[in-house]
């Protein structure tokens, strides 16, 4: 979410970035998965909120963008899964619902990207699909 942030400031206020950094953009913003990803992120928060984080944290940190992690050091991936296991319930699902899937798909500022003159690095990794 954070790169997704970075990229909405550095669209609406382009001089008030020196530069922009941003990886793993783009996550649920294509059109052919938008929907989905709508439902999706809603249909998580509420499962946050009717049953908390320790039932669904492995679940979300099971994904195929996550899966290497866990793959190369299982100690790295536990530490990772104790982190997101202590995160705010409530506060993910309103993340979730007022944010992640209510966000703008990257296609509403192709002007604004025609436009951009700060200098900016985009990252996306090889396993990376949703972005």
């Amino acid at each position: 979410m954070g790169a997704f942030c970075t990229f909405y400031f550095g669209m609406h206020w382009p001089q008030r970035a020196l530069s922009m950094t941003m990886a793993g953009i783009g996550s649920g913003t294509m059109p052919e998965t938008r929907a989905a990803f709508h439902h999706e992120s809603n249909v998580r928060a509420g499962l946050l909120r009717k049953e908390g984080f320790a039932k669904h944290a492995e679940s979300i940190c099971a994904s195929s963008t996550r899966v290497q992690l866990r793959n190369k050091s299982p100690r790295a991936f536990a530490e990772f899964l104790g982190r997101v296991q202590g995160h705010s319930s409530l506060g993910s699902a309103l993340t979730l619902e007022g944010y992640q899937a209510e966000r703008p798909a990257l296609q509403d500022f192709a002007q604004a990207m025609k436009n951009n003159a700060v200098p900016t690095l985009i990252i996306c990794g090889d396993e990376d699909e949703p972005c």
